[in-house]
């Protein structure tokens, strides 16, 4: 029981001096700073794929590639 009051007390005196605000602070910059990792992740993303097209050519012959692979696998 003297632990519980204990937690109780140094709760409270954090609340008294706004600890816990600047824990909230430091919480929604943390956030802020993630999103705007995310938004920079997803726009290298989309200019990654914008720059790695792949033409009708490379796309036939992967599809050859494949299908002589296949043919491999069934000999």
């Amino acid at each position: 029981m003297e632990i519980v009051g204990l937690v109780v007390i140094i709760v409270a005196v954090g609340m008294y001096y706004g600890l816990f605000e600047s824990v909230e602070t430091a919480s929604r910059m943390g956030n802020r700073k993630v999103e705007r990792l995310e938004a920079n992740q997803i726009a290298e993303d989309i200019q990654y794929y914008n720059k790695n097209a792949i033409t009708p050519e490379d796309f036939e012959k992967a599809v050859a590639q494949k299908a002589t692979i296949e043919s491999y696998r069934n000999l």
